[in-house]
């Protein structure tokens, strides 16, 4: 019987909500819980008195694995109850397209496994579902960020849409349906005024050019782009961790070859200042007495 560890040994180390990653896996969705971090209240309230400075709040949905298709359906109902027909008309739509879809998976999933995950209750929805319902419903999604400015996801299936439906994202990718702030009834969201917003990357612009032309905005992104976006919060850690790591064992083997060199340089001056000592002295010369 092997030694038992000391309960310290084994205690594991809270994680923080930035730290969250959700499962990976061939085929495997995040699914189930969320808002599960220790540190989840304090976040929820530093995000919600942001998006209140701007006269917007997050009215939250039950974080049970369904709460984007809660979210919507809030935004679009009033009844996040009603997500279960949001999530199938998702499903309905990536199956009949999966061929614009399959590049866009990662490298660990096949798109009939995210398929098949993606219809069971309570998996996880993310930017796939957004750009599926975006086409289905016609709407933009607006989702806000804690820290980032917002992030317009569209279809490009659409030309024009019929309103801009607003969710907050959540690093562990929890979605809440976000609100004027007084707009407290069980009916669709009222209409945000863009004006409200410090800033939502032009979107009130690319919404006024939606009725007049089918130009495309910049500021909107496709599905490659919003999968760079969704995914850079977890991202840009790993890649500027691996770039220090770079730029550290760079500084270490220069500092290497420029300790290495100095000692090349002082053993040479050395060898030299020797060399022309034993000239002025005659010492090393065959024959002298």
């Amino acid at each position: 019987m092997g030694k038992r560890k000391d309960k310290k040994s084994i205690k594991k180390k809270s994680k923080k909500h930035e730290d969250y990653a959700p499962p990976k896996g061939k085929g495997k969705r995040g699914k189930g819980k969320t808002k599960t971090s220790k540190n989840w209240d304090k976040y929820f309230n530093e995000f919600q008195e942001k998006l209140k400075a701007k006269g917007i709040y997050m009215r939250d949905v039950d974080g049970d694995g369904n709460c984007l298709f809660r979210s919507i359906a809030d935004q679009l109902e009033g009844d996040e109850e009603n997500h279960a027909k949001y999530r199938e008309m998702a499903v309905e739509y990536i199956k009949k397209n999966k061929e614009h879809f399959a590049p866009f998976i990662s490298e660990d999933e096949d798109i009939e496994k995210y398929i098949q995950d993606m219809s069971e209750d309570g998996t996880w929805g993310g930017h796939f579902e957004l750009v599926a319902l975006s086409a289905v419903l016609g709407v933009k999604f607006c989702l806000h960020l804690k820290d980032e400015e917002p992030v317009i996801v569209k279809s490009h299936e659409q030309k024009k849409f019929s309103k801009i439906v607003h969710l907050a994202y959540h690093i562990d990718e929890h979605y809440s349906s976000v609100r004027k702030i007084g707009d407290n009834d069980k009916a669709p969201a009222e209409e945000i005024p863009l004006q409200v917003l410090d800033k939502v990357d032009n979107a009130s612009e690319d919404t006024e050019s939606d009725s007049d032309s089918n130009d495309e905005d910049s500021t909107d992104s496709d599905m490659e782009g919003v999968t760079k976006n969704m995914n850079r919060m977890s991202l840009n850690d790993s890649k500027n961790k691996s770039k220090k790591k770079q730029d550290t064992d760079s500084d270490e083997e220069e500092e290497k070859s420029n300790a290495k060199n100095k000692k090349f340089n002082k053993g040479k001056d050395k060898h030299k200042e020797k060399a022309d000592n034993n000239k002025k002295t005659g010492k090393g010369k065959k024959g002298r007495v």
